[in-house]
């Protein structure tokens, strides 16, 4: 879409009754996709061109789930790898 265009769209919204502004709100927020749903989309997209013949889970370690660090007794592990470097 043009500069153009989005400012006359913008424009147009801004007329619009507060109501009116909010059902706007609420149908681009229905139509606005997550990464997650571009990424299935494009899978199902491959899979229908005959790129790939299958859609794959996500493996464990690409799902979010909070890092939780190595707790480490004695000095960083990172003086250790110098240290024994030498």
């Amino acid at each position: 879409m043009s500069s153009q265009a989005l400012e006359e769209v913008v424009g147009q919204i801004k007329k619009l009754s507060v109501e009116e502004q909010l059902e706007v709100r609420s149908l681009l927020n229905q139509i606005t996709l997550t990464p997650e749903e571009i990424d299935k989309r494009f899978q199902e997209r491959l899979l229908k061109a005959g790129l790939i013949s299958e859609i794959k889970p996500l493996p464990n370690a690409l799902k979010e789930e909070p890092f939780q660090p190595v707790k480490v007794i004695g000095e960083p592990v990172s003086e250790t790898i110098i240290r024994e470097r030498r």
